[in-house]
């Protein structure tokens, strides 16, 4: 019975409730879905280009990091803007918004920088020495050049976070689909005009200027308390900086969580370098190959996750900055059930869209050209390398579909400890969850070494089961953050750190009357 009690706190109690949540959330998804088609579209059209999604694979391994970076240490801005928001504190809460962008806009610089002076020794870092001389100089020129987006990114992914947490969903939406549209249509243009990879990346910058111009505009327009204004971005009170600084441990705890994230790409690719996957070296496939489509068709159900940081502010943040805590509470015992119950759904229509992959022949179309191309480099006449070739393309279809399946599995459990991490920072505890994202990130690092270094070699896994086993330790982080949302008294006000005795009574005062 108090088991039942327990799961039953977990979800919305009524219909209201459920409606609540998912009219905040869809538009949110739906923004969130379609900036994610942005990167499967550029995979899309990297697909006719010989060997095209090894070349984005290798670069986007850095993209994915910088974004995994800026996404994560703004978790903290994140925690303080929905208090000060919900506080109805304009002053701090712009000081806020200048921090948020000002440090991710720092963070972009330290690898954009890199990215333009030596975008080779940054793919050679990502990938193994067994990939080719021809993938690695055109993924470095796509990497200088997509670097620019790291910069525009930083203020775009910012900016549509905040409107999002703000409560302007359908705002963010509308924002995503014109950079998607816009994006579709040059590369439509570039791939068949110009036909080199890097004229994606002159796509993605182009559409994130339009992006982010309309949301410059549309929060000048519709909301000034968030309006960012460039000319003051330095213009940050030292009691906000204060706020900061209390928590920066956590901003290094993050960074490491996320490189430890983008540290397994390498694992993988020094294991499964092109002919170690499929069982046969003349396949050429490897995890690059695997796992640059494979990832960004997750990133489209992975939806899901994105409305969790804005339903947090929205309906902890904003009760806790309030002095409402029963009630933040109770939203974020609810938000779980809520946020797993979508995930539950985008992981069913990943796992049956995973079926139709085999039939998708389209998605190998430039593996098959640049298998036949290699095998033709190795001096197999034209009909052996075609035939090789379309055996290939069956096998990496196959590999494909296997390789979405733990990811739609873990799906609920991941965005289950996701939202109760994000709760439990809601409350200004982003160096406890920092620390746990960070600490669970190196033992993961170490986990994946002794799959690749010990497992794989004694019993000589498929891509596949390996990938599968690697998150099965996800299921401890569930245990971690359940014990901790439980036991742990996260739910604070923050607003109060910044107020002095006198202003505290003034202010009861004035509600008073």
């Amino acid at each position: 019975m108090y088991m039942l009690e327990k799961i039953k706190k977990s979800f919305p109690n009524d219909i209201q409730r459920w409606k609540l949540f998912t009219i905040t959330s869809l538009p949110v998804v739906f923004a969130a879905m379609i900036f994610a088609l942005n990167s499967f579209i550029d995979n899309f059209m990297a697909i006719p280009i010989p060997n095209g999604i090894d070349k984005l694979s290798y670069a986007n391994t850095w993209t994915s990091l910088v974004a995994g970076i800026i996404a994560a240490t703004t978790i903290v801005g994140s925690t303080l803007f929905g208090q000060y928001y919900g506080a109805n504190d304009k002053v701090n809460t712009r000081f806020v918004l200048r921090a948020r962008m000002l440090i991710a806009l720092l963070i972009t610089m330290v690898f954009a920088i890199p990215a333009f002076i030596f975008p080779e020794s940054m793919i050679q870092l990502v990938g193994s020495n067994k990939i080719s001389p021809l993938i690695a100089n055109d993924s470095a020129l796509y990497l200088r050049i997509i670097a620019v987006t790291w910069i525009t990114g930083a203020w775009g992914y910012t900016s549509a976070m905040i409107m999002r947490e703000a409560g302007h969903g359908k705002a963010s939406l509308f924002s995503s689909i014109i950079s998607l549209s816009i994006n579709v249509i040059l590369n439509s243009i570039f791939v068949f005009t110009i036909g080199e990879i890097w004229s994606l990346a002159l796509s993605t910058i182009i559409s994130q200027f339009f992006s982010v111009g309309f949301n410059i505009i549309f929060v000048w327009v519709k909301n000034k308390k968030i309006v960012i204004n460039p000319m003051k971005l330095f213009a940050i009170s030292p009691q906000i900086w204060k706020q900061i600084f209390k928590r920066s441990s956590s901003f290094l705890f993050l960074v490491v969580g996320s490189i430890a994230v983008s540290v397994r790409f390498i694992f993988w690719n020094v294991e499964y370098y092109p002919g170690q996957v499929g069982g046969n070296h003349l396949f050429q496939l490897s995890a690059a190959t695997i796992l640059g489509i494979s990832g960004a068709i997750f990133n489209i159900f992975w939806s899901t996750f994105e409305s969790i940081g804005a339903n947090t502010t929205i309906f902890v943040g904003k009760e806790l900055g309030h002095g409402n805590i029963t009630q933040a509470k109770k939203n974020a015992n609810e938000l779980q059930g809520f946020h797993f119950i979508m995930a539950i759904i985008m992981g069913l229509c990943l796992l049956i869209f995973s079926f139709i992959i085999p039939h998708m022949t389209f998605l190998a179309d430039g593996y098959r050209s640049g298998t036949i191309e290699w095998l033709l480099g190795e001096g197999k006449p034209y009909d052996e390398a075609a035939l090789i070739a379309d055996r290939g393309v069956i096998e990496y279809l196959s590999q494909l579909k296997m390789t979405i399946w733990p990811l739609a599995a873990f799906m609920p459990m991941w965005i289950w400890y996701i939202t109760r991490s994000r709760c439990i920072s809601a409350g200004g505890n982003t160096n406890i969850t920092a620390g746990i994202d960070a600490l669970t990130g190196l033992i993961q690092t170490c986990w994946i070494s002794i799959i690749i270094w010990v497992i794989i070699p004694a019993t000589n896994l498929p891509f596949p089961v390996a990938y599968a086993i690697f998150f099965l330790f996800d299921l401890f982080k569930v245990f971690i953050y359940d014990i901790l949302f439980n036991k742990y008294n996260w739910a604070k006000n923050l607003t109060l750190e910044t107020k002095t005795p006198e202003s505290i009574v003034m202010e009861v005062m004035s509600e008073g009357k």
